[in-house]
């Protein structure tokens, strides 16, 4: 609870913090980012839904405990505001608690998981059914990410949704199972660029966070050229690109330039 929020320091590639705040920023970026629906509900809130625990309750002085806690509280949501006021994704966030791991009741812990599964409730998948074929193929899916693959072409994903487990046969089955993973941020998809299909939309995330950046070392950047239509008309050249990934230790998506 004592780390202060609004302290947003240097960014570095694949989410390598310098402090909480930067942390937060991130985090709520890419829920954002990977928001399944537009529209506010009637009480404000985007979905899918943020549910800040602060812990340390324990860790003030237990005769002005309650006095300390609501200075506590007061000044994290002024963190909060000064961080996130202006910005659509602050909309994320529906409620905020505050614990202590070693010392609070099971009452209280059990007041969290009900927020959890009152917001899990109310989300527009929540109780849909879905076909069993379609839990398969998202495990399989969840097996290549953890061997390290980040991205497919249509036609791989097409075999592994032929997996004699799976048996998906038909392409418009298929497709359909694609946006419904992309509506829900699992995946990356557009039908109009089927040979593309990022499994880890964090890796992108991660690749762009190495290229769209205030915090550029412009001392390490050798096309000068370059980096002034980039700055000025948002052009990026396959050169450039090579540079701020090695300025920002993203090497390893320099072999997917073309992407």
């Amino acid at each position: 609870m004592k780390d202060d929020i609004s302290n947003l320091g240097l960014s570095q590639c694949f989410a390598d913090f310098q402090n909480i705040g930067e942390y937060v920023d991130f985090w709520f970026d890419s829920i954002h980012c990977h928001r399944s629906a537009d529209k506010l509900d009637s009480y404000g809130h985007y979905n899918p839904p943020i549910l800040l625990v602060f812990t340390g309750k324990d860790r003030y002085d237990k005769v002005r405990q309650s006095t300390a806690l609501r200075r506590e509280k007061n000044e994290i949501e002024n963190q909060l505001n000064k961080v996130f006021g202006l910005h659509s994704k602050y909309h994320h966030l529906h409620n905020t608690l505050y614990l202590s791991n070693t010392e609070d009741i099971d009452e209280v812990f059990e007041k969290l998981q009900n927020e959890v599964s009152e917001a899990a409730l109310k989300m527009d998948n929540w109780g849909k059914d879905c076909s069993i074929k379609w839990i398969l193929l998202e495990h399989l899916i969840d097996i290549n990410k953890k061997d390290g693959k980040q991205f497919i072409n249509f036609t791989q994903m097409s075999k592994l949704a032929k997996h004699h487990d799976i048996n998906i046969q038909e392409e418009d089955e298929l497709l359909l199972f694609l946006q419904f993973q992309h509506s829900v941020g699992n995946i990356i998809f557009f039908e109009n660029i089927r040979d593309l299909i990022i499994l880890n939309p964090q890796w992108l995330a991660d690749a762009f966070r190495c290229l769209v950046s205030d915090r550029v070392d412009n001392s390490r950047l050798y096309h000068l050229d370059d980096w002034t239509l980039f700055v000025r008309e948002g052009k990026i050249s396959k050169l450039l690109i090579t540079e701020l990934f090695k300025s920002k230790d993203g090497s390893q998506f320099s072999g997917q330039k073309n992407i």
